[in-house]
């Protein structure tokens, strides 16, 4: 396990939280209204090549690194002006890194004109190399000097140079930040408790001045490099600390994270928004910012990445691109996904005169609950002309809706998607009794079980695991420690068939039956106050790695969740089989039948299915169009998972899934039939009741009439 701690200390994963500025002055000119976010396409196919950094070298020079993921070998591209690509001279940098299995985690600019580079070698001990011109050489840190067999206890974190070719260096350790003289020998330190918890790319330099988050996190503090001193401390509001910091000439500084992007001077005479966060969707992406670069006439540029694919954004000020009044349309839902952001950006991008206002459920969450608030979609949905433009159905009663005429039919878009370009032929369009479709899903999900095969079977229905509980001698079969997670997991498994017979009491009695029993064997207790729910719809215990009598239930929503299945089926021999022949669509988008702005909505609609949209890997879910799904790849990866096993000092070492085994996933999803579309009211009402059972204030007898009056009611409405 040393090695899974020394891999984490060394994943420099930059969540960016955001900060508010208590001291913003917002510039006239650059107020945000007037940026767009632009796509900048990479020079190469991110499946043979990975980007690893995006490098402002010069005043105007942007140099894109890479290493192709087979050979090892290294490029550099140089962004023109016309967001072309020309290749470089590589500079020796795939000589220099042969022996070395990890690229550099940090490549930095410095003030000397030269490129410096944070590198590990295969004992995970971290060096400095300095590219200068076409030679690049190790530089000699002292601080970083191996001593004797005993490993160096502290890590680089961050790394500036000066115009005279000293070194500043950030640890990630009280050892704070030091400055070496150009032979690497320490000059001095900057105090850890100036400095932060973490000051990975929060550090900064300019002539003479040297730049980092304070220890409260709360703004920026200025020191003489020469004496030490603390001259200045900026504050710029809560969790500064989680900003990245970068130079922009002279004493200017900006600094990004989830409010956008700021722009600091030195003294603390100006602190301002350049680009609110709204103006720039994929901060809000769950992605790791890898490169941040300021480019001419603040224009900025932002390389993201995610599972290894890299997206870099230009943002330029255009007044022009804005439209004082666009045209608005609302969109509602229960929830707004990564997808759905992603296709808001690119509609919006595409559409400069519209712009998309979307309502969802966390933003009322704080005022009301879960079922009021879907009360109040309903309300919307139903009141003709002053309802959403665009309805997200995941959760919501669509059925209901469509049945009262309030969705569009969508059979013109339907009709538009042949041949390669279509949806998959086994996914199912929602409609309603006169056959229009009323909804299009944009992703899907293929819920699996995991496990012994005999255990397996035992599931197969709320009948044939009711009766294997039953027995004296039954297992546990289903390990887990929350209650909510078995209640909600063994709904979702049989709700078609609850469903099917119009959630009658016998069978929800059954169904709480059943849930009371996996509690009492299990041990599970309530879900703490806090603690976070999982994404996944389905997510339940872990497979046994030595062949238990035990099952896990886990929902495979991208290629890189097939490692959990195709490591215990190929290493330990457990079954893998799918639910019902269920999968699980998700951003179900269907067009208000009053809306005034239909043209504009179907559009939305085109780029939601559109080839550019489906390509994006966001782990929430696979895409729905035949040939982008088709067209998906294995995941390479050279991080290791692992786990700890059944037994003591075994450990679990996942795979990713091969070539064949995802072709052989493909042929098991495209063959699935029954689409698992859950109201949220009924599943709120059947926790309610299940609640109750749990805590021992009703009988499951008692609770299953209850439930099944209130879904009947409910229903009627």
């Amino acid at each position: 396990m040393k090695k899974i701690c020394l891999m984490a200390i060394l994943v420099f994963l930059f969540m960016i939280i955001g900060t508010g500025c208590s001291q913003k002055k917002v510039s006239e000119k650059f107020n945000g209204k007037g940026y767009m976010e632009d796509d900048i396409e990479l020079p190469f196919d991110q499946d043979r090549e990975k980007a690893i950094s995006f490098v402002k070298v010069k005043k105007s020079q942007m140099y894109l690194y890479s290493r192709e993921k087979e050979s090892g070998d290294y490029h550099i591209y140089e962004l023109l002006k016309d967001h072309s690509w020309k290749k470089k001279s590589e500079s020796g940098l795939t000589e220099f890194f042969k022996n070395v299995t990890y690229e550099p985690r940090i490549i930095e600019s410095g003030l000397d004109g030269n490129i410096y580079m944070l590198y590990f070698d295969d004992d995970y001990l971290p060096h400095i190399a300095k590219q200068q011109g076409n030679t690049i050489e190790e530089v000699f840190i002292e601080d970083l000097k191996k001593d004797g067999s005993e490993q160096q206890p502290v890590y680089p974190n961050g790394i500036k140079s000066l115009e005279d070719g000293r070194i500043i260096i950030s640890y990630d350790s009280e050892k704070g930040a030091v400055l070496y003289d150009r032979e690497g020998k320490k000059i001095r330190r900057f105090d850890k408790w100036e400095l932060g918890v973490n000051v990975t790319k929060n550090i900064g330099v300019c002539p003479g001045l040297f730049l980092s988050v304070n220890d409260s996190g709360t703004g920026f503090c200025l020191y003489d490099i020469e004496s030490g001193d603390k001259k200045n401390e900026i504050k710029v509001g809560e969790l500064a600390g989680h900003s990245y910091l970068k130079e922009g000439g002279g004493q200017d500084f900006f600094f990004l994270n989830d409010e956008g992007i700021h722009h600091i001077m030195a003294d603390g005479s100006i602190v301002e928004t350049i680009i609110e966060g709204d103006e720039m969707p994929a901060l809000k992406l769950d992605q790791e910012t890898v490169s941040f670069e300021i480019g001419d006439n603040n224009s900025f540029y932002v390389m993201f990445q995610k599972s290894g694919n890299a997206s870099l954004k230009y943002y330029n000020y255009d007044k022009k691109q804005r439209k004082e009044d666009p045209t608005i349309l609302k969109m509602a839902g229960l929830a707004k996904s990564n997808t759905i952001q992603q296709a808001i950006t690119e509609f919006e991008k595409k559409n400069p005169d519209v712009k998309i206002e979307y309502q969802d459920y966390g933003e009322t969450k704080d005022r009301t609950t879960l079922s009021d608030t879907i009360r109040i979609i309903n309300t919307e949905v139903l009141a003709g002309e002053k309802g959403p433009d665009l309805i997200i159905l995941d959760g919501l009663p669509a059925d209901a809706y469509a049945a009262k005429g309030a969705l569009l039919d969508l059979s013109v878009i339907a009709d538009e998607m042949e041949g390669e370009l279509g949806l998959l032929d086994n996914l199912s369009l929602q409609k309603d009794n006169k056959g229009r479709i009323f909804s299009i899903s944009s992703r899907f999900g293929v819920p699996f079980l995991i496990g012994n095969e005999d255990a397996i079977r035992q599931m197969e229905s709320l009948d044939s695991l009711e009766k294997y509980l039953n027995r004296t001698d039954a297992d546990q079969i289903i390990e887990s420690d929350i209650y909510e997670k078995i209640a909600q997991n063994i709904f979702y498994m049989y709700y078609n068939d609850l469903k099917a017979a119009s959630f009658g009491e016998q069978d929800l009695e059954q169904y709480i039956n059943v849930v009371m029993k996996l509690v009492r064997k299990t041990g599970a207790k309530s879900r703490e106050e806090g603690r976070e729910e999982d994404k996944n719809m389905f997510r339940l215990g872990f497979p046994s790695n030595t062949g238990k009598y035990r099952v896990a239930i886990e929902e495979m929503k991208s290629v890189m969740d097939l490692s959990l299945p195709v490591t215990f089926q190929g290493k330990y021999e457990a079954q893998v089989k799918t639910i019902k022949s269920l999968y699980t669509p998700y951003d179900m988008v269907g067009i208000h039948a009053a809306s005034e702005h239909m043209d504009e909505a179907k559009e939305f609609i085109r780029t939601l299915l559109s080839k550019k949209m489906q390509s994006l890997e966001l782990g929430e879910g696979f895409p729905v169009i035949r040939q982008t799904f088709q067209d998906l790849k294995p995941v390479e990866s050279d991080v290791e998972a692992m786990v700890e096993g059944d037994e003591e000092d075994q450990i679990i070492t996942f795979k990713q899934a091969d070539e064949a085994e995802l072709e052989e996933f493909k042929k098991i999803a495209v063959e699935l039939k029954h689409p698992l579309i859950v109201d949220t009211i009924i599943e709120e009402l059947m926790m309610d009741q299940m609640n109750r059972v749990y805590a021992g204030s009703a009988s499951s007898s008692v609770a299953a009439r209850e439930l099944a009056s209130k879904i009947r009611l409910y229903r009627s409405e």
